[in-house]
């Protein structure tokens, strides 16, 4: 495997951060530095990991700390660190409670990494993202969230059981807002380019529309103790290859519009070319009338949430 020629930083090292850490650097494409503010966390994780590495004989250099000076260099800082959402607990109770992180991790970033890509996974990620935009002051194409390509992966998951086609063979997409009102885009879901409504039948296929919104909750709920990890740790790993290889490959993205869509000034999960340049390209689809409007439906709630930010 050649050597890694990137760094990434993540702040926060729960299980979607030590997860990711070790997922990217399977990939051997960046050394990876942690960075928890929770006494010895970062440092523990890393060292598990590095001598997972050292196992299978990987050489990727893995760090970390509590010291904010390890993001130093990173070409990607991600942000996971924040509290989950708790029984009870709306999602402006959340917004405000990961609102403060954010904006003392991002003011970091702006002082020791200003040249870097940020990728926000902290929820609600919609909002978050644009926190972190307007807290840094980078260019919007070099902030964006992960939350769409975790639900196009259940959509993606759902139609194969459904279906009993390959993971692999199956192209769908979710786009909209990383909430309930998400829009998985089933007009466009397909085999092989055979369409799942020709497939399975629409009422099969809308019940796989309603189990990838419900999808996180699911997790949730058989954890009892925890919500998802892997799933979000493979959607940041392959979210990070494509920008630390810079090979341009589309995915749904928590990105910011300028009028794709019809949509501006918010951050909201659409198609999207990622490279070295971080967002290259928004990719408008043909979507039916229905997900249009679902997914101006998500924007406005996104647009009330904005108007809890301070």
């Amino acid at each position: 495997m050649s050597e890694p020629n990137g760094k990434v930083a993540i702040i926060g090292s729960g299980n979607v951060g030590a997860n990711t850490a070790l997922l990217t650097a399977l990939l051997g494409v960046a050394d990876i530095a942690l960075v928890d503010i929770a006494d010895g966390l970062a440092e523990g994780r890393a060292l598990d990991i590095s001598q997972a590495l050292a196992i299978l004989q990987l050489d990727d250099r893995v760090t970390g700390g509590s010291d904010f000076k390890l993001i130093e260099g990173a070409d990607v800082v991600v942000i996971t660190a924040g509290s989950p959402r708790a029984p009870g607990m709306s999602r402006v109770d959340l917004l405000h409670k990961n609102a403060t992180a954010v904006k003392a991790i991002c003011a970091e970033i702006k002082k020791r990494t200003p040249d870097a890509i940020v990728v926000v996974v902290t929820n609600p990620v919609d909002i978050m993202t644009y926190l972190a935009w307007r807290e840094t002051g980078f260019k919007p194409q070099k902030v964006f969230g992960m939350g769409g390509l975790l639900d196009s992966g259940r959509f993606t998951h759902f139609l194969s059981v459904a279906s009993g086609a390959l993971p692999s063979s199956t192209k769908a997409i979710v786009i909209g807002s990383h909430d309930d009102n998400m829009v998985p885009v089933a007009s466009l879901a397909n085999m092989d380019k055979r369409r799942f409504r020709d497939l399975i039948g629409k009422e099969s296929l809308s019940a796989t529309v309603d189990q990838t919104k419900h999808g996180g909750a699911q997790i949730v709920k058989l954890l009892k103790t925890g919500s998802a990890a892997y799933g979000p740790a493979a959607a940041l790993s392959t979210m990070l290859n494509a920008i630390i290889v810079g090979d341009g490959q589309n995915f749904s993205v928590c990105c910011q519009p300028h009028g794709e869509y019809g949509l501006r000034d918010i951050y909201i999960n659409l198609p999207a070319k990622l490279g070295a340049g971080g967002v290259e390209q928004i990719i408008e689809l043909k979507i039916s009338g229905k997900e249009k409007k679902a997914l101006e439906l998500g924007a406005s709630s996104i647009r009330d949430m904005l108007k809890e930010l301070d």
